[in-house]
C-alpha cells in the first residue's frame, strides 16, 4: 500500500511541476533598447596612460614622482582619429587606475594632473578625450579602478560628475 501511495503522490507532484513548466510560453526573452544600443556599438578602443606610460613599467606604484607625467605633446585628436579609422564608435580611458593617479584634477586627491607640470597644473586629460570624441563623433566612457572603496569613493563619484556633465 505504502508502495502504491508513493507511486501516486510522486506522479502528481511530478506532473504537476513538469506540466507546469511545459505550459510556460516559449517566447525568447528579448534584450532592452539599451541592451541593443549597446550591441549596435560593436567595439572601443581602450586606452591606458598614465604615469607608468613615461616610466617603461607595467605596473605603476603610486610612488613615481609627479615630474615623471608631463605629456607634452598629448594631441587627444590624434587619438580619436586612430580610433575612428579602426572603425570604432567610442573610447574608453584608464581615468585612474591602482597607482590613484587621476587624470584629471580631483579635488579629492593630490595625485593627478594638477599636481603635474603639464599644462602648468591645469591640464585635464578627461576633458581634452572627451571633447575630442564630441569633436570626431564617438563615444567616451571612463574607467576607474578601486583599489579600495574606502578612501576612493569621492574620487570615483567626482568622475561620475564629470561624465554625467558631458
Amino acid at each position: 500500500m505504502f508502495k502504491l501511495f508513493s507511486f501516486i503522490f510522486l506522479s502528481l507532484f511530478l506532473s504537476l511541476h513538469f506540466g507546469s513548466i511545459l505550459a510556460q510560453s516559449n517566447a525568447a526573452p528579448k534584450p532592452t533598447t539599451a541592451q541593443l544600443a549597446w550591441h549596435e556599438t560593436e567595439f572601443y578602443l581602450f586606452f591606458h596612460f598614465g604615469p607608468n606610460t613615461f616610466t617603461n613599467l607595467e605596473w605603476g606604484h603610486g610612488t613615481e614622482t609627479i615630474e615623471i607625467f608631463n605629456p607634452s605633446e598629448l594631441d587627444c585628436e590624434q587619438w580619436c582619429r586612430v580610433a575612428k579609422s579602426a572603425g570604432a564608435s567610442g573610447v574608453v580611458i584608464t581615468a585612474k587606475h591602482h597607482d590613484g593617479f587621476c587624470l584629471w584634477p580631483s579635488r579629492y586627491s593630490t595625485h593627478t594632473v594638477r599636481e603635474s607640470k603639464w599644462r602648468d597644473g591645469k591640464g585635464d586629460v578627461l576633458r581634452e578625450l572627451s571633447d575630442a570624441c564630441k569633436r570626431n563623433g564617438l563615444k567616451f566612457g571612463v574607467y576607474c579602478r578601486l583599489t579600495s572603496t574606502a578612501g576612493f569613493m569621492p574620487l570615483i563619484l567626482s568622475a561620475y560628475k564629470l561624465l554625467a556633465k558631458n
